[in-house]
């Protein structure tokens, strides 16, 4: 839906407003917040990986990819934005804020950023950390990753601020701590946005959960949310994969991620554009129902005051014709 197609509801209410002295200024705001959301949607397609700190979101990567690439620790891991983008041979670069950037292999990168994780000081100096990597998986899409969401402040900040930038996400629960992620709020703000996203429920060999019944409960939790929910063990099909080559059970996966962003990034932005238009409707309508059913209360008001005057008008002239 183009932006300008919101200009008849504009001037709509502000009709409404002018005539029957309504405030229609939730109306305005709608399209307002609709038409910023259709606009971002036109930006760049960036498909990421999110979930809380110390869910497997770097293993998640490295299964995909199908050898180790993205940092990993049992801690806190991942300080910064990282982007892995297609290329014929294993490097990385780190680039920093002030247009400076150094090169060097995958490894020395993450033994770097192993080292100096801590340094809140050096990581908030580094817009992203790039890896080129020769995977079939990144032909269709770069992959991106940022902090854990509910770690460190600094590094909450970054996954915030990072989920804001996103297209798409595969978002990684932890399948044994389902029922108390604190996501409600980044989800509900990337789906009102129109960003596709499928639900990676991570670490499913480590509960003794039904998988079925732990995929109808994210479903009932997050009711529309999610594109597709899928039952996954990174770790299991990292080890699995030879080197160089992913796993039956992640390329499973990455079709499963294909389907329900696209093929690609162009055909990723354009599943965007839909559900952000679909959205933007759906909220500006909300705003228009409430203003009709005001409408309609008045309506109703005056039907009982005009039977009012009706009634007090023939009791007036039956007692004016007894004189």
């Amino acid at each position: 839906m183009p932006v300008s197609e919101f200009g008849p509801v504009a001037e709509l209410a502000d009709r409404v407003g002018r005539k029957l002295g309504i405030d229609t200024s939730a109306v305005n705001g709608a399209i307002d917040l609709a038409s910023r959301r259709i606009s971002q949607a036109n930006g760049p397609f960036c498909l990421g990986v999110v979930g809380e700190f110390r869910v497997g979101k770097s293993t998640l990567i490295n299964a995909l990819l199908g050898q180790e690439v993205a940092f990993t620790d049992f801690m806190e891991a991942t300080p910064v934005i990282c982007r892995f983008r297609s290329g014929p041979q294993r490097g990385a670069t780190i680039l920093f804020c002030d247009g400076c950037a150094e090169s060097m292999t995958v490894e020395e990168c993450n033994s770097v950023l192993d080292q100096r994780r801590h340094d809140k000081q050096w990581t908030s100096g580094i817009s992203w950390v790039e890896y080129q990597i020769p995977a079939e998986t990144l032909t269709s899409f770069d992959l991106w990753d940022a902090p854990g969401l509910g770690g460190s402040e600094e590094n909450d900040l970054v996954a915030q601020n990072y989920v804001g930038l996103l297209g798409g996400a595969i978002w990684v629960l932890d399948a044994t701590l389902v029922g108390k992620a604190a996501i409600a709020s980044p989800i509900a703000r990337m789906h009102a946005d129109g960003k596709p996203i499928v639900c990676v429920l991570n670490r499913i060999d480590e509960t003794k959960d039904d998988p079925e019944t732990l995929r109808k409960w994210v479903a009932d939790a997050y009711p529309g949310i999610f594109s597709e929910i899928v039952t996954f063990s990174a770790q299991k099909a990292f080890e699995s994969a030879a080197c160089g080559n992913v796993s039956d059970e992640s390329k499973a996966l990455w079709d499963v991620i294909k389907h329900a962003m696209g093929n690609c990034a162009g055909e990723g932005n354009s599943k965007r554009i839909s559900l952000a238009s679909a959205n933007a409707k759906g909220l500006v309508a909300a705003k228009l129902d409430d203003i009709r059913r005001e409408i309609q209360d008045r309506v109703g008001a005056l039907d009982h005051f005009r039977m009012g005057l009706e009634e007090a008008k023939r009791q007036t002239l039956q007692a004016v014709g007894k004189h």
